[in-house]
This record gives structure tokens, C-alpha cells and sequence, in this order.
């Protein structure tokens, strides 16, 4: 690949123009652009594929691996098409190289496929960084330990971020003629992206390194008796007794034995016996085989599947993490939409600039001020649920389906903005109900993936919404973001289920509001809204301020898109600490972490690398915040045992979008607040200081439960004193 990418530089060189090309060296960079492209998909399909294969031999369970032959189908299944696309794109198949043969062969749009490629890319990356989590989270190694294995297996995901800044250079390629020119800066970082393929197949040696210059960070067991190899006399008795299932991770054994492949045998067989052997001499948290069969006999419950393991509450998971997609990708994407109604062409160009934006505040506003309510309605009656999901559907693809065909910007705000709004509410709701019934030990854990799910959505879904305006138009791109989430929302419904099953369920729930009663709710809930006053001003101002200080207007673009990446791994890191650690801890650390930047990076400095920085470690504390709920329902619930963690989980979510909805004039009267530059290379000297400001100070008193507690005991040991 990397010699065919430098081949075809020797010959066209960068940043040359087509006219200056003699004809014949034109050609040749051609061909040798139409072979690097299809080798180039081949490459990256191959890379993955390995990867996945390896992640094969990190658990036999037989769902983990279904996941693993799934994802390597969807690898190879695109990939193919892809290259096949590329090679036989053109008909004559010269007209992709000939230049006599441009005005009179056809050949499909090349920009629109490397667009695909790219978002193919990000997605492939982005499951590959999910897929061996839910493993390591199982490990019984401590949590350092965890954090930087998860580190080192989610290297492979580098590669989103060349994805997203070559995705940047891409839709300037629909309809050029300068090709050579215009398509460098996206060779450049395709040039880097090919070596990253390299280190990342090169992964799984990784950690022979390791264990030679970092020991520690490899893990042990906490028993020397579980380091000792078994001798094959006891393995083969081991391997002779019969098995009902298998439980890799919940093994006191070695890391070496839980995820490297040269340290396991090949044969799920032996791999059951050497984790039973670790149990016989080690000891487990996982009674015998014999005390696992269930007697349903004794109670209703026995028969229900586990929480928190087992493949039916991670498929509720993945179905939940990919509902994420079409309930949020409109929301998230909208400034890509206000900015071609602002366009003179736009039905509704006349609209001020408010107006507009009034579509977009009510996606997300009605959405989140709905959820008490909602949750409140289907806490009560659990039997509506199963309907709620349908209903959204319904309710979503109809409003799109007549937005395709309003003109004007009343209908506009009816349709897409309020009842969108609601059918991605309905279809929100049920499914984390459904979560919340799944995990339980592991909520925080759920919570941050499900999360990260949204975040994702960020990341691709604006460029793809760019690409279809432009190309289709705004109603076909309408119609077929209608059909697209139709098609992506079924395969959920049918296969998400809640685990107590309908008709065991009673049709009238009592429902506990004492935890109204009690300050800590309120604390906790008025820290949600003082958070969400300040988390989406960077996000909404980010590339507006890079425009003021000088930036190109690419800046913008590949800021936002690096602040979705980095609220991916924080959603759900700040899920497992919250698993962990208390409300108090979780919180405070996102929180702290969420200011420092924003004073430090934001406000001191008006350079491009500062902000890259400063979008990376804000994305990654700030977008974690949401995950820390889970714990903040934990320590309400310690008020009161009878109250519904889906209802206090409604209720912070309307919380979220009180601050939200308040966040929109606010920004527009700290912008007003200093409406002029200074001389001083500093983000407070600029006209959005007091936002920087602002936002620094919400970031802090996300916390302001903890801080609460702490005004509570510094008060009590003054009066004791």
C-alpha cells in the first residue's frame, strides 16, 4: 500500500494543478491513483480482520465470539464492495485514468466513495475499541491495570482521527476538476493513516515489550499458588470433568491466561479446564457448576437471565448503543442543516438566524425536558413499554417524511423540531428502562457505553449530512435519513428485551417519591443543571472562535469532530470509575477535570495546538459527566430504597435540559458582555472571555453536590468547636 501511495507522488508530486500535468504524466497519476485506492480499502479490511481475529482468542464464550465472526462479516462484507466500487467504478473502465475518455465514459462519484470509506472507517474503529471492554471491566486486576489495557487494545482506534481530518479535505473533491491539487492534504493523511495500519496489526506483540520493560503493568495473581503453571496430570483430570459454561474473566488468574494468545491453548476446551483448575486452587467468586442450576421451583426470579453478564444483557447493550445513532444523529448534526436553510436557495432563507436555530434547540430541549414525564409514565405502567418503541418509530420517520415536504419555517419547527423530538424521546425511553433492568453492579459501566454511543454519533454523521446536501439535495436527503433510521431502529426493537418478562409484570407499579423529600436529590439535580448551562458552549461556539482568532475554517470542522472522539473513551471511563467509586469521587473528578482545560488551554491561549489539546481533554472529562448519573441515583437511592433508579434517572435528565434550553440566552448575553478584541494573545482578551469564564465556573459547580457536603462538614466542625 505505502508503495503504491509513493508511486503515485513520484509521478503527480503535491500540490501540482492539472494544467500544469503534461498529459501523459497526468495519466499515469491517475492510473496510479485508481490502483492505491481499492489497495488502500484492502489494506485497512485486512488490518482489522486481523485484529478481530485476535481478539478470538481472548474468551471461547460462545457469544463474545459471535460478536467477533459478526463484525469481521461487516469488515470484509464492506470491504469488497468497496474495492470492487473502485476498481470497476467506470465504464469504460480507462475513463478513470484516460483523460480523453473524461467527457464521454461514466464513472460513479470517487469523492462520495472516499467519504464512505472514511465513515466505514470510523465506525469499524469505533467497534473495535468497544468489543474487548466489556472483557476487561470482568478482569480481577486492579483498576490502573485495567485503564491502560484498555489503553493499549484501543490503539487501534488512532486511526479515527486520520479518518475524520482526511474526512474534512473529502467534500471538496464532489465535482472538482483539480484533482491533484485539491485531493493532497487527504493523500498526506492517508499516507499516515497506511503506517498506523502497521503498528496496529502489530499490536499483539506488544505485549511480549511490555513484559520485559514494564512488568507491572502486565498484571498478576494475587496468590502465587495461581501463578504456578499446572502440571498436565491435574489439567487432564481437570479437562475430564463436564462443564455447563464458562466464565473466562471471572477467573483469579493471570492476565497472560485472560487475553494473550500465546499464553492460551487454541482449544476451548483446555481453556475451560485451566480457568477450572484456577478455581479448584484459587478460589472464585462464581459458586460450583452444581449451585449455579437454577430451580424455578423456588421463586419466579430464578429463572431470569443474570445482570450485569452473559450474552442477553450485552446484547441489550449493543442494541441500545446502536439506537443511539438515529436518535441523536439529526440532533447532532444540525448545524450542517442550519447553515444550507441560512443559504439565499433555502425554502426558508428568509428566517432570521434564530428562527432557525430554534428548529435544532427544540431537537434536543423537548427531548430532555420530556424524560421526567415519560420515565415517570412507564415507571408506573411497565406493561406501556413495549409499545413506546414502536410509537417513536412511527412518530420519528412521519415527521421527517412531511419535513421532506414543508416550506416553511413553522412547519419546519412543528416537524422537525417539536414532535422529532418526541419520537426520539419515545424511542429513548424504553430502551433504557430495559438498561436499568440488565446492570446493575455494572450501571456505570452501560451508562458510559451507551454514552459513547452518542458521542460517536458526532463524529461521523455532520460529514455524511454535508455530503448528501450537496449532492441530493435537502428533501431526498430528508426521505432518506427517514429510511435510514427506520432501517437502523428495527433490528433493536426486535432483538432488545427487557428481562423481566411482560407478563410477569404487574400493571400498575407503586412508585416512591419520598426521595423528593430529601436535599441531597436537589443538590445532586442542581448540579446537572448548572453543567449543562456551560457543556455545549464550546461545542456550539468552538468553531466560530476559531474563525475570530485566525484559524482556517477547516479548524472548526476537526475540533468538533475531536471533542465527539474524545467524549467516547471518557463516557465510559467515568463509567467504570463510577462502578467504583462513590458519587462524591466520580463527579469531582469530572468536573475538576472539565474546568482545568477550559481555564488553562481555553482562556490563557490563542494558539491552534492549545485548542486541539484543550477539545481533547475537555470532550474526554465534560462528555463523561452524564456517565457519573448512575452513581448519583446509587447515593440518592440510600434515602430511599423504594424509589426507581429509571425515575431519578428521567428526572436528572429533565435537569439536563432545563440547563440546556437556559444555555442559549446566556451565551447570547455573554457574547454581548465584551463585543470587542484586545491586543493580548489570551481566549479572556477575545469577545468570548466572559463565555470562557462562564463555562470554567458551571464546569466547577457540576460538583456542586460534593462541594455541598464538604460546606456541610466544615459548618458542623466549626459549631462543634
Amino acid at each position: 500500500m505505502q508503495s503504491a501511495q509513493i508511486w503515485s507522488i513520484s509521478i503527480g508530486g503535491l500540490c501540482h494543478h492539472a494544467w500544469e500535468m503534461p498529459i501523459d504524466v497526468f495519466e499515469k497519476h491517475m492510473l496510479s491513483s485508481y490502483i492505491a485506492a481499492p489497495a488502500f480499502i484492502i489494506c485497512n479490511g485486512l488490518t482489522k480482520s486481523s485484529l478481530l481475529t485476535f481478539y478470538l482468542q481472548v474468551s471461547p464464550q460462545k457469544w463474545f465470539r459471535r460478536v467477533i465472526f459478526v463484525t469481521i462479516a461487516f469488515v470484509v462484507l464492506y470491504t469488497i464492495i468497496i474495492a470492487s466500487l473502485l476498481l470497476f467504478g467506470c465504464q469504460p473502465r480507462e475513463t478513470a485514468w484516460d483523460p480523453y475518455l473524461f467527457a464521454t465514459g461514466k464513472c460513479i462519484d470517487y469523492a462520495v466513495m472516499y467519504i464512505i470509506i472514511a465513515v466505514a472507517n470510523i465506525i469499524s474503529d469505533i467497534v473495535l475499541f468497544a468489543i474487548p471492554m466489556p472483557m476487561i471491566v470482568r478482569l480481577k486486576i486492579p483498576l490502573g491495570q485495567k485503564i491502560g489495557l484498555g489503553i493499549m487494545l484501543s490503539i487501534a482506534t488512532i486511526t479515527v482521527t486520520t479518518s475524520i481530518i482526511r474526512m474534512i479535505y473529502l467534500p471538496s473533491l464532489l465535482g472538482a476538476l483539480d484533482i491533484p491539487w485539491i485531493a493532497a492534504p487527504a493523500n498526506v493523511w492517508s499516507f499516515v493513516e497506511v503506517n498506523l495500519f502497521i503498528i496496529c496489526g502489530c499490536m499483539p506483540t506488544f505485549r511480549k515489550f511490555f513484559k520485559r520493560f514494564a512488568p507491572k503493568w502486565m498484571g498478576s495473581s494475587s496468590d502465587a499458588a495461581c501463578s504456578e503453571p499446572p502440571s498436565s496430570d491435574l489439567l487432564q483430570k481437570v479437562q475430564r470433568k463436564k462443564h455447563t459454561g464458562y466464565t473466562q474473566f471471572d477467573t483469579c488468574g493471570s492476565l497472560e491466561l485472560a487475553i494473550y494468545p500465546d499464553t492460551m491453548s487454541s482449544s476451548s476446551e483446555t481453556a475451560y479446564a485451566m480457568e477450572s483448575l484456577h478455581e479448584q486452587r484459587c478460589g472464585t467468586d462464581s459458586p460450583p457448576d452444581t449451585e449455579r442450576q437454577e430451580d424455578v421451583s423456588q421463586s419466579p426470579t430464578d429463572s431470569l437471565p443474570p445482570t450485569d453478564r452473559g450474552k442477553d444483557a450485552y446484547l441489550a447493550l449493543m442494541c441500545c448503543t446502536m439506537a443511539q445513532l438515529p436518535i441523536w444523529g439529526y440532533s447532532v448534526s444540525f448545524g450542517i442543516f442550519q447553515e444550507y436553510y441560512s443559504r439565499p436557495g433555502s425554502p426558508i432563507s428568509t428566517a432570521s438566524s434564530g428562527t432557525i436555530a430554534t428548529i435544532g434547540a427544540l431537537q434536543q430541549g423537548v427531548m430532555y425536558l420530556m424524560m421526567p414525564f415519560a420515565f415517570l409514565i412507564l415507571t408506573r405502567y411497565p406493561r406501556l413499554r413495549h409499545l413506546c418503541g414502536p410509537l417513536g418509530l412511527a412518530v420519528t420517520v412521519a415527521s421527517l417524511t412531511a419535513s421532506a415536504f414543508v416550506n416553511t419555517i413553522a412547519g419546519l419547527i412543528a416537524t422537525q423540531g417539536a414532535l422529532y423530538s418526541i419520537g426520539c424521546g419515545l424511542l429513548f425511553c424504553p430502551i433504557s428502562h430495559y438498561m436499568n433492568e440488565w446492570f446493575v453492579e455494572r450501571k456505570g459501566m452501560a451508562l458510559g457505553v451507551m454514552w459513547a454511543g452518542k458521542s460517536g454519533t458526532g463524529i461521523a454523521m455532520p460529514f455524511v449530512f454535508d455530503a448528501l446536501l450537496r449532492r441530493i439535495g435537502l428533501k431526498a436527503t430528508l426521505l432518506a435519513w427517514a429510511g435510514a433510521s427506520a432501517a437502523m431502529t428495527l433490528p433493536t426493537l426486535v432483538f432488545i428485551k427487557p428481562r423481566i418478562p411482560l407478563h410477569t409484570q404487574v400493571q400498575v407499579q407503586p412508585l416512591s417519591f419520598r426521595f423528593l423529600r430529601h436535599t441531597s436529590f436537589w443538590m445532586m439535580q442542581a448540579g446537572v443543571i448548572i453543567q449543562s448551562l456551560g457543556y455545549l458552549m464550546p461545542s456550539t461556539y468552538l468553531a466560530s472562535y476559531a474563525s475570530t482568532i485566525g484559524l482556517p475554517s477547516i479548524t472548526g470542522p476537526i475540533l468538533l469532530a475531536l471533542f465527539s472522539v474524545a467524549s467516547v473513551p471518557g463516557g465510559i471511563v467515568h463509567g467504570m470509575l463510577g462502578d467504583k467509586f462513590s458519587a462524591t469521587k466520580s463527579v469531582t473528578i469530572a468536573s475538576i477535570g472539565s474546568a482545568l482545560p477550559i481555564w488553562l488551554l481555553w482562556g490563557l491561549s490563542l494558539d491552534l495546538a492549545n485548542l486541539v489539546v484543550f477539545v481533547i481533554v475537555y470532550g474526554f472529562f465534560a462528555g463523561g459527566f452524564s456517565s457519573t448519573w448512575s452513581n448519583m441515583s446509587t447515593d440518592i437511592q440510600k434515602d430511599d430504597s423504594a424509589a426507581d433508579s429509571a425515575l431519578i434517572f428521567g428526572m436528572l435528565m429533565g435537569g439536563r435540559g432545563i440547563g440546556f434550553v437556559t444555555a442559549g440566552p446566556l451565551s447570547g448575553a455573554l457574547l454581548q458582555a465584551k463585543a470587542h478584541l484586545s491586543n493580548q494573545a489570551l481566549g479572556y482578551a477575545t469577545q468570548y472571555g466572559p463565555m470562557i469564564i462562564c463555562t470554567g465556573v458551571t464546569a466547577v459547580f457540576g460538583a456542586w453536590a460534593p462541594i455541598w457536603k464538604g460546606m456541610r462538614v466544615a459548618l458542623g466542625t466549626c459549631k462543634s468547636r
